[in-house]
């Protein structure tokens, strides 16, 4: 896998999570007294985490850490990977590949 491959569709993923997040929000203004969110796609976008750390050999499972709880990297803070007792930016697709390619230098 390229990292330009990797990172497209991790942007994908964060593209269909946040469309999904609005109309969940949108659908929930309109049926006020109703609990429907109208769809979800966590399990097509869990298979697809799964299927990205096989390609990439995240044995860590560092793919799914940053999807569900960085929140694609939204919620990263400095200090929050510590990898060797060296602070490690997981904000962008471009961080998570950078990291998963540190395998060996203390990552799994």
């Amino acid at each position: 896998m390229t990292q330009d491959l990797f990172v497209e569709t991790i942007l994908a993923l964060k593209k269909q999570t946040e469309h999904d997040r609005k109309f969940a929000k949108k659908i929930s203004k309109l049926f006020t007294d109703c609990q429907m969110i109208g769809y979800n796609n966590d399990v097509l976008i869990e298979q697809m985490v799964k299927v990205l750390a096989e390609l990439t050999r995240d044995k860590g499972d560092w793919i799914g850490y940053y999807v569900w709880e960085l929140n694609f990297g939204d919620d990263w803070l400095e200090g929050a990977v510590m990898v060797g007792g060296k602070d490690i930016k997981l904000q962008t697709p471009t961080d998570l590949w950078n990291l998963l390619q540190m395998r060996g230098k203390g990552v799994t």
